[in-house]
């Protein structure tokens, strides 16, 4: 018969495998719930409401680009389920539309000019967005991005708090 020191050693390596797993468990849940509250689908109503009412706005963007121009841009579609879109530095109104000029995101959020200017009808538009600042601290627009929290809560996911910081900084229009 084993000692008594070997079964509580044996005891204790199961009850540390077993914390170990329910750990590992519930930070691999924790890490995809966290990763999982920007999905959606692209044809959820609040998205398409969302992409509408930017679109009926766009006389807002035109007065707001006009007095923040540095800070502007529109959101091209189509929405992927990862909530990305194109976003596009606009050169000029148009009659038939917006001239812009495409651009990418880099890893540190500003967005560089990557492409030649071309003609943007209304209806490839889903969103826009314009800064009062540099510092990003006041937002206009955004109307898919809001969408993608209101997704969230609804759905019950967890919403981050940098995600939910930046949502309080959105100016209603």
């Amino acid at each position: 018969m084993p000692s008594t020191g070997v079964i509580l050693s044996i005891l204790a390596i199961l009850v540390a495998l077993f914390l170990i797993r329910e750990h590992f468990v519930l930070w691999s849940s924790s890490r995809q719930r966290s990763k999982l509250w920007v999905q959606f689908k692209p044809d959820d109503p609040l998205m398409i409401a969302a992409a509408e009412k930017a679109r009926t706005l766009l006389p807002l963007f035109d007065t707001l680009r006009e007095k923040y121009p540095r800070y502007s841009s529109l959101a091209l579609g189509p929405i992927r389920e990862d909530g990305d879109t194109t976003p596009a530095l606009v050169r000029r109104k148009v009659d038939d539309g917006y001239i812009v000029c495409r651009a990418e995101n880099r890893k540190d959020g500003t967005a560089v000019e990557t492409g030649e200017e071309f003609l943007v009808k209304t209806e490839d538009i889903v969103d826009w967005i314009v800064y009062e600042s540099e510092k990003k601290d006041r937002i206009y627009g955004g109307y898919t991005l809001r969408a993608v929290v209101e997704i969230a809560e609804r759905d019950g996911f967890f919403v981050p708090a940098p995600a939910r910081r930046q949502f309080e900084k959105f100016i209603d229009a």
